[in-house]
């Protein structure tokens, strides 16, 4: 299984084990090195709650909320591990 569908799978499970009452994830989907995970909210209690989730998942993340016509959600990146990420050609380059 590769990087991004393991992480796929880590964030689903830690979703469903959280209990997140009130929250649904609406996008989420996993690149080469970070996720991006779109959800919405019931109510302000139910979005802090969602943040829980950063500490449940063992990735770099970054929550921005969104309020936008009465609706309540945020978008959250999960970033890989930098000594977990796959080696990228323009750092082997040698200048001389």
């Amino acid at each position: 299984m590769d990087w991004a569908s393991s992480a796929e799978s880590e964030i689903e499970e830690a979703f469903d084990e959280g209990g997140f009452v009130g929250s649904s994830i609406d996008e989420l989907e996993c690149r080469s090195t970070f996720c991006r995970i779109a959800a919405r909210h019931e109510t302000l209690d139910s979005r802090n709650e969602f943040e829980e989730l950063t500490a449940m998942v063992k990735m770099g993340a970054v929550g921005i909320p969104i309020e936008s016509d009465g609706e309540l959600k945020t978008v959250l990146y999960f970033i890989r591990k930098r000594d977990d990420r796959p080696e990228h050609p323009a750092r082997r380059i040698v200048f001389r």
